[in-house]
């Protein structure tokens, strides 16, 4: 992967974790990181990524996004 993703998003999990959203390139293709990033010993005053995490094509990220609206549309009945 090129450098550090571009941060687009923070969602806190819990005291010690949050979920990044990014943007990142690797091998000349634009892909979305989501990744745990740990709270609870920050490097240099900074959380630090963890692996669990995943990248995601961009062309997958609108079957994504429909995926996370079904689930809301579940816990909401």
């Amino acid at each position: 992967m090129t450098g550090t993703p571009r941060t687009i998003a923070t969602v806190r999990k819990n005291n010690f974790q949050e979920l990044r959203i990014g943007l990142v390139t690797h091998a000349g293709c634009r892909l979305v990181d989501l990744r745990l990033y740990d709270l609870s010993k920050p490097k240099q005053g900074e959380p630090f990524p963890t692996k669990a995490g995943f990248c995601l094509a961009l062309d997958r990220l609108p079957k994504l996004i429909e995926a996370l609206k079904a689930a809301e549309r579940e816990v909401s009945q």
